[in-house]
């Protein structure tokens, strides 16, 4: 092409005249392509005046006129006029063909159109205006937050019932969800652009990243000379997005939660919160991305972004031009350009790694091959993407906007040739490093998460049961051996003992009753006997008396009246003195030993009165905060311990007058048997005295062997007292299998404080939360931890254990003690490899001096075996030569 030609641009192109920035921009829109391009100002007004009319000699005066010093030259004009030329941008070219996307772009980017949405959008316009409306915008702004609200306040309930991936429906459920809740999405971007003027022309299916959605091209917006409309279509999207999300949270509480509407709304909530932060990533071709390209005011971004780095590292080591930018669009893309490599090698990266794990492990060498093949195919793919597409492609930017200098390959090797010291430095620097490398030794180590425990714990253990009443120490104390952990309550062990002891005194009272009862009974046991014995003879005396010795008989009989009656005075005396005692007690008049019992009731009475005072005055002194509440609880266990001590003597007391009021009755009851006895003998004297006539002999015959009867029967009643004695020894049997109960009461009581085993520190969390539960006996109430010497375990992977030894040195890096580092070393390796996190693991033992008591058992931090000195490349390449020499090896 000649400067005297005179090209036409072809009449369906689409130029928009756009001003920004204190500049003007050409947008040109090529229907054929659907694609849009930024030209600058002199480029434009470059390509306006391509009529057909008008040769290239005269463009280039014009421009000169219009654009008063502009270097523009003659060639470049020819040269800009054969990129359009390529670009099929004038009548009759063809333009070159276009160029496939690379093979990893397809692969994250399957675009598939479905329509052009131009005519719904235009359909729905008028329907959908008011919410664009201040007032239609604030409603939904405000249901979306009220919606949001809602949400946070039902997330537990959202949690608990979302559904559950466990086969291939769930999964098609979490595809449809995404599916759903990009429609709106794109919907929005569409509407929005629609409504500021601009045009979407295509609309369809893509799966990005392997996730499903929907995409509009609002490519469009580039026509729009507003920033601020641009940005808001780029945030329309999200809008729509949440408010669609709204409605189906709403959905979801109307219906049931197990149904698939339900469920499928359950998905497009969680979609939308993912979604919205894959969108907002500026380091994607996402939303993100476009709104911060618009903000900035830099289309091209990411594109220009690496470009600035390509021309960077040529203008070093082949010292082409250095790009010719102002100072702020270097710095954005210097930086945009490092965070986007970055975050694109961590992302391929990873994905990479997960294809080639899954693979080898399918297929093995196969599957290893297949995955070399594919990378092989991608990076093929984007290094001819590189190249320029035709073989006639001018060495001319573009007509986008860019500031690179046409760098041919005569004039890159002659830069080349100018710059060999570069070359030369870099080799050296690059050969140095590498044997460097090569040489260099480093300390090999292996690294795990570790939690120090205490070497030895010991529990602290109550000997008995019983409740926890009082506690001495709390969590972190250090405790001396021997010294009183706590106390247990023996309240209930003191009433049982008070209880035994009563039961105690009653059955000695008992066994003495019956001791005393016994001789009574023996004695009038004799008695009887005897009197049986005298009705015997007084029957045979009836007799005799009645053969003729009746006067003697009569005679006897006064007699026995006189010593009957002589017993019964007796009797008497002893039975009105043990009144008398009864009714000097009754008149206050005690006795020495119930007097002595008083006096110590008395004694205890006055020290419950001073120890009264003593618990009102700590009970003042505690409110105040004056006094610890464990002095108060002492004054009132002394208080309690007077009341049991009065409730004693006062049982003393109560059996004494028990044991008076026996024998009282004892002797009353003897005197009505000695009565009785007198005035058997009275009436014997009087039926003497009436039978007296010879007719009654064989009568009084049959009295006398009635009587030798009765004599037999009184007899036998001897082994009564037998009986009475044998309950006594039993007695004595009870009371002494009591006395060894109180000795084990009293044992349990002793028993009851709580004596720490050995020295430690307590290590069970908030021990006194433990007050006033019951402990069994052997139930451990809290834990010794001897912190002399700590130990840690960690668990090295089967891969790794083959370096570690015992006594190997090891660093520990605690989260309580980030700048510090502290000294260990290894003290046992377990023989056998448990599974952990899906990884067969040996747990390999620590052992940490702890001198300072600094490190406390809990601490979580990072340990470090160092394994020796190896060759640094040993040390960083031993994963990939253990992965070589092991499971590739398995491949062949």
């Amino acid at each position: 092409m000649q400067l005297g030609d005179a090209p036409s641009r072809r009449t369906d192109l689409t130029l928009s005249l756009l001003e920004e920035g204190g500049g003007a921009r050409t947008v040109v829109h090529d229907p054929a392509t659907g694609k849009y391009f930024r030209l600058r100002e002199v480029e434009g007004s470059i390509l306006a005046g391509l009529d057909g009319r008008t040769s290239l000699a005269d463009i280039h005066a014009q421009v000169l006129r219009d654009f008063p010093g502009t270097r523009l030259e003659p060639a470049t004009v020819v040269a800009f006029a054969e990129r359009m030329q390529s670009l099929g941008w004038l009548q009759g070219a063809a333009g070159d063909p276009p160029r496939r996307p690379p093979l990893h772009r397809r692969l994250l980017f399957l675009k598939i159109p479905l329509l052009r949405p131009e005519g719904l959008f235009a359909l729905l316009q008028p329907l959908l205006r008011p919410f664009y409306t201040r007032v239609g915008l604030t409603l939904v702004l405000v249901f979306v937050a009220l919606t949001g609200a809602f949400s946070l306040y039902s997330l537990q309930e959202l949690v608990a019932h979302r559904p559950a991936i466990t086969g291939w429906q769930s999964l098609v459920l979490l595809w449809l969800g995404f599916t759903l809740i990009s429609i709106p999405h794109e919907f929005g971007h569409g509407m929005t652009c629609r409504y500021f003027g601009a045009k979407s022309h295509s609309m369809g299916f893509l799966l990005m990243y392997g996730l499903p959605a929907f995409y509009c091209d609002v490519s469009g917006a580039w026509t729009l000379s507003s920033r601020r409309q641009r940005m808001l279509i780029g945030w329309a999207g999200l809008g729509w997005q949440f408010a669609a999300a709204a409605v189906a949270f709403w959905l979801w509480r109307v219906l049931e939660p197990d149904t698939l509407v339900a469920q499928i709304a359950a998905v497009m909530l969680g979609a939308c919160g993912l979604t919205a932060l894959l969108n907002l990533n500026p380091l994607i071709r996402l939303d993100g991305y476009y709104l911060l390209s618009d903000w900035l005011g830099i289309p091209n971004l990411r594109q220009k972004s690496f470009a600035f780095w390509g021309q960077r590292w040529r203008n070093w080591f082949l010292g082409s031009p250095r790009p010719s930018l102002p100072r702020r669009e270097a710095r954005i893309f210097a930086w945009l350009g490092a965070l986007s490599f970055a975050y694109s090698a961590v992302l391929f990266g990873g994905l990479g790694w997960w294809l080639w794990t899954y693979l080898t492990r399918l297929w093995g060498g196969f599957g290893a091959a297949l995955f070399l093949a594919l990378v092989s195919m991608i990076v093929g793919s984007w290094w001819r993407s590189r190249r320029p597409a035709g073989s006639q492609a001018s060495p001319t930017p573009p007509p986008a906007e860019t500031d690179a200098v046409a760098d041919t390959p005569p004039e890159r090797r002659k830069r080349l040739m100018r710059f060999p010291w570069r070359l030369a430095f870099t080799g050296a620097v690059l050969a140095v490093a590498g044997w460097a490398f090569w040489q260099a030794s480093w300390e090999f180590t292996v690294a795990s998460p570790c939690a120090l425990e205490a070497t030895q714990r010991i529990a602290v253990r109550p000997k008995v049961a019983g409740v926890l009443a009082s506690l001495r120490f709390r969590e972190g104390d250090h405790v001396a051996c021997n010294a009183v952990i706590g106390t247990l309550d023996t309240y209930d062990l003191e009433k049982q003992r008070e209880a035994l002891l009563l039961r105690i005194r009653t059955a000695e009272v008992e066994r003495q009753i019956i001791e005393r009862t016994v001789p009574v009974m023996v004695a009038q046991n004799q008695v009887a006997v005897a009197e049986a014995r005298q009705e015997v003879q007084q029957a045979q005396e009836i007799v005799e008396d009645r053969q003729e010795v009746f006067p003697e008989r009569q005679a006897a009989a006064e007699r026995r009246v006189r010593e009957a009656r002589a017993a019964l005075d007796a009797a008497e005396r002893v039975a009105e003195r043990l009144r008398h005692d009864e009714r000097e007690i009754a008149a206050g008049r005690l006795t020495p030993g119930i007097r002595a019992i008083e006096e110590k009731i008395a004694q205890v009475r006055s020290e419950m009165n001073l120890t009264d005072k003593q618990v009102q005055r700590a009970e003042f002194l505690v409110s105040e905060g004056a006094l610890a509440r464990q002095r108060l609880d002492i004054v009132k266990t002394r208080r309690e311990t007077l009341e049991k001590e009065e409730a004693s003597y006062r049982s003393q007391q109560a059996a004494i007058l028990k044991e008076l009021h026996e024998e009282r009755e004892d002797a009353e009851a003897k005197v009505r048997h000695l009565r009785a006895g007198y005035d058997s003998t009275l009436a014997d004297q009087r039926q003497i005295e009436r039978e007296t006539r010879p007719r009654k002999i064989q009568v009084a015959k049959q009295v006398v062997e009635t009587r030798e009867d009765a004599l037999t029967a009184t007899r036998a009643l001897q082994q009564v007292a037998e009986i009475k004695r044998t309950e006594a020894v039993a007695k004595r049997l009870d009371t002494r299998a009591m006395h060894a109960e109180l000795a084990r009461i009293n044992r349990q009581i002793a028993e009851a404080t709580i004596i720490a085993p050995a020295d430690g520190v307590t290590s069970t969390p908030r021990p006194v939360e433990r007050l006033g539960q019951h402990l069994s006996e052997g139930e451990a109430l809290c834990w010794l931890d001897q912190t002399g010497e700590l130990q840690a375990n960690i668990y090295v992977d089967e891969k790794e254990i083959a370096v570690i030894r015992r006594r190997q040195r090891v660093e520990l890096r605690l989260g309580a003690y980030p700048n510090r580092t502290f000294e260990a070393e290894v003290r046992e390796i377990a023989t056998r490899a448990e599974l952990r996190d899906g990884v067969e693991s040996y747990e390999v033992r620590l052992s940490i001096p702890n001198g300072g008591s600094e490190l406390r058992p809990g601490l979580r931090g990072y340990a470090k075996v160092y394994t020796g000195r190896r060759p640094l490349r040993t040390v960083l390449f031993h994963r990939l030569n253990r992965y070589i020499r092991t499971e590739v090896w398995t491949w062949f």
